[in-house]
């Protein structure tokens, strides 16, 4: 079994993507990230590992899995900021533009 769990923080995420993705969608990836961590604070998953965790391991799942779609990517990264923080669909859509908020 596969364990997605190599990316504990954004430095090590990006470090991983910068050379499998373009520069430009990386940055956005690191706005996404920037916000979600932001939304998230100090929400906790079951097990007690931080939020955050849960997100990264999900953007070290796609990409590994060969998605490179900046807004798939990107929704991934905000897939439950919406549902589980005061972060509203409206802000994703300002940020991020229609699709990746109708992805959210």
């Amino acid at each position: 079994m596969e364990v997605f769990a190599s990316w504990t923080d954004w430095a090590s995420a990006q470090r991983a993507l910068a050379p499998r993705l373009p520069a430009s969608t990386v940055a956005d990836l690191a706005q996404a990230y920037a916000i979600a961590e932001e939304f998230h604070g100090d929400q906790t998953r079951p097990a007690g590992e931080p939020h955050v965790h849960h997100l990264l391991e999900a953007l070290e799942i796609a990409v590994d899995s060969g998605t490179t779609d900046r807004d798939i990517l990107v929704a991934v990264l905000l897939h439950d900021v919406v549902e589980d923080t005061a972060c509203t669909l409206d802000e994703v859509r300002a940020a991020f533009g229609d699709r990746v908020a109708d992805l959210v």
